[in-house]
């Protein structure tokens, strides 16, 4: 246990080194999913109670549709909605209210379109969704995973699919000890109940579990063989790089049970970890299902995560950062998030004349959180997260609407 301690202490001092010496890359705001746009050029969001929350994207090279869960808190009990929107009208969306291609639940018709038309809609069903449009409603006490807008549900069951993930063409699902296909395929049964899994292909599986402890341990299989890993703290949600020659988990802090580190194995050598990244955040979000996988993502073969601050001001540093890890260059880089301003130019009509006014709209991020990295089809290196920002707008000051910053919102954000 003291080598294991001594082990990890260095690792961590090891990284603190390089990360500091890490390079850096300003990522600036070029859209937003804005919420209330003023015809008469007020481009303030001053919507409260609405929320948007969790970007989820259907891939990440070249992303075409972002899906989004939509709280309004206006009604005693809040409604819980998820929209569809295409990823270019996201970019637009600072100066122009967009509309979702798409929306769970739907409003009831005399003519049934999409999933909610063969099941009762009622408040709150949508729970969690995961990458490719895949989300999970629960209605008439049975649980649905549907994809996008279409009609047909990939599962329909008592049992809650604890995780679910995209595999080729097919959605895997797992119940229980085992996972299952959307073709009907058992890909793998254990002995213990599964908290997550990565599936890449047949030869390489991570499957994370509960062992006879209920304490979380993690199984590596590859052609090489079998191997397990364990300690006397929780390991959770491995992920395999892009080529499959890296993988990475969460862990508890060996001494603090509430503080998590990222670590990093060699697939061919699962014994001997090769980085330790310290104090990082890992979504908790229990009141909506959704799953914490996305909270470390690899785009190619780079590892991307964020940081926990120990500061409690609004306004913390690390959390406008997203990290990056190059683990063939073991290099790091610091992506800081910042906001923008944008300025358009609209018609309008004072005294029966037409004239030209330039509006000006300033985002200013407050603080970041759930995010999903993608690039597109030039190779840039885009991020949409959800953030909490504060806007202005000058045509608001130039009628003495505010003098300045309103209060903050919780908005998607994209930054390239």
């Amino acid at each position: 246990m003291i080598k294991t301690i001594l082990k990890t202490c260095l690792l961590i001092y090891v990284f603190l080194i390089t990360s500091s010496t890490a390079s850096v890359v300003e990522m600036k705001c070029t859209g937003a999913l804005m919420h209330h746009i003023d015809v008469l050029g007020n481009l303030c969001d001053e919507t409260y109670e609405v929320k948007y929350q969790f970007p989820c994207l259907d891939r990440q090279k070249n992303p075409q549709y972002v899906m989004v869960l939509k709280t309004d808190q206006t009604s005693y009990m809040s409604d819980r909605t998820i929209h569809i929107y295409k990823f270019d009208d996201l970019m637009k969306g600072m100066f122009e209210n967009i509309q979702p291609i798409f929306k769970y639940p739907q409003k009831q018709t005399s003519i049934a379109s999409g999933p909610a038309s063969d099941i009762n809609i009622t408040r709150g069903t949508p729970f969690c969704f995961h990458q490719g449009l895949y989300y999970l409603i629960k209605n008439q006490k049975l649980w649905h995973i549907y994809q996008g807008n279409k009609r047909n549900h990939f599962y329909k069951g008592k049992s809650f699919p604890w995780f679910f993930q995209k595999k080729g063409n097919y959605l895997t699902y797992a119940i229980n000890n085992k996972i299952f296909s959307s073709n009907n395929s058992n890909l793998y049964s254990g002995s213990f109940d599964i908290i997550s899994y990565d599936l890449p292909d047949n030869d390489h599986k991570l499957i994370n579990f509960y062992n006879a402890n209920h304490n979380p341990d993690i199984e590596l299989h590859i052609s090489s063989g079998l191997y397990r890993i364990k300690d006397s703290v929780s390991e959770l949600y491995p992920k395999f790089s892009k080529n499959k020659q890296y993988f990475a988990y969460f862990r508890n802090r060996l001494d603090q049970k509430d503080v998590w580190d990222i670590v990093v194995y060699k697939t061919t050598s699962p014994n001997k970890s090769i980085a330790v990244i310290p104090n990082v955040k890992m979504y908790d979000i229990n009141e909506t299902a959704f799953f914490y996988h996305d909270s470390l993502q690899w785009l190619d073969n780079r590892l991307y995560y964020m940081k926990q601050s120990s500061s409690q001001t609004l306004r913390q540093n690390s959390s406008l950062t997203i990290f990056e890890y190059s683990p063939k260059k073991n290099s790091y880089k610091k992506n800081i998030l910042s906001g923008n301003s944008r300025t358009k130019k609209y018609q309008d009509t004072y005294d029966g004349k037409q004239t030209t006014e330039s509006i000006t709209v300033t985002i200013d991020i407050m603080l970041t959180d759930w995010f999903q990295v993608a690039k597109n089809d030039k190779g840039d290196l885009i991020f949409i997260v959800e953030c909490l920002i504060r806007t202005m707008s000058s045509a608001s000051i130039k009628n003495n609407k505010s003098t300045g910053f309103i209060d903050p919102v919780r908005r998607i954000v994209i930054f390239q």
